[in-house]
């Protein structure tokens, strides 16, 4: 279960009423820096989806890194003196250590997001090293009938104060009638490991439902997240959320939240100062 916890106010990403990405901005010195909650107050910036749900605080990820730590600090044991604390240099270079495999990770769900995407606007045909990622991917959106109507669509509900950039639009059935969102996610898997939605996951797939269709088409809309597995080549699990009015519910109580932590309301342009 997720907990709220009291983020700080630095960087993250931030939109434009009309939806222009500001994640970025620059700084005193000519070079860009990320978009503070400062910056954001002043420009009557709109928070990401993502940004919202950051506020929840998620125990099994705290748990994982809290492990990697200590996997790392242990094996550069022999490095540390004994009679010191664990230096701030030495701590960073136990951080970075513990998370290498993160960035390797990222690299590669990257280059798969990025497959997904040119075969959904182009027909591409993804290069050999990411055809097994893929290929499971092509084949559960022939299987649903799945027509794409917006791909990397920036979403904004100015009502509610949020946006967002959702992977994948769609139409879909046996009459392409039927409304769709989905977001592409890769996993680093165990075999036979049973692969679940992470808290947050059904929040996002309803805002951007909301932002998209608006909230009487959360009963009937298809929200799934497409969870490709970097370690199983093959693998690829759909995972569909269905109680959307349930989890739109919660993200709009997340945003009231939001709003009260960072004294500021994007619906009005009011900074709350």
């Amino acid at each position: 279960m997720a907990k709220l916890i009291k983020t700080m106010s630095g960087g993250g990403h931030w939109y434009a009423a009309d939806g222009t990405p500001r994640h970025k901005m620059e700084g005193g010195n000519g070079e860009l820096r990320n978009t503070t909650l400062r910056d954001a107050k002043k420009l009557k910036l709109i928070p990401s989806v993502t940004g919202i749900i950051g506020l929840l605080d998620k125990p099994a990820l705290s748990d994982w890194k809290m492990k990697e730590i200590c996997q790392a600090t242990h094996a550069a044991r022999h490095e540390i003196p004994d009679e010191d604390l664990v230096s701030d240099q030495m701590f960073r270079t136990i951080k970075d250590q513990a998370f290498s495999q993160v960035s390797t990770a990222a690299e590669l769900g990257s280059r798969i997001h990025a497959a997904i995407e040119d075969y959904v606007l182009h027909d591409t045909q993804p290069v050999d090293d990411l055809l097994p990622y893929v290929e499971p991917v092509v084949g559960f959106l022939s299987e649903a009938n799945i027509r794409p109507t917006g791909v990397e669509k920036i979403l904004v509900s100015n009502e509610h104060g949020y946006a967002g950039t959702c992977d994948l639009l769609f139409t879909w059935g046996a009459s392409n009638d039927r409304l769709g969102v989905l977001d592409w996610k890769t996993r680093r898997t165990r075999e036979k490991q049973q692969i679940r939605a992470y808290d947050g996951q059904d929040m996002q797939l309803a805002a951007y439902c909301v932002a998209a269709y608006g909230e009487d088409c959360l009963d009937d809309v298809m929200a799934a997240n497409v969870v490709v597995s970097t370690t199983e080549q093959g693998r690829m699990t759909v995972l569909r959320h269905e109680e959307l009015r349930s989890s739109w519910g919660a993200f709009k109580s997340l945003c009231d939240v939001w709003r009260h932590n960072k004294s500021s309301d994007p619906r009005g342009g009011d900074d709350g100062s």
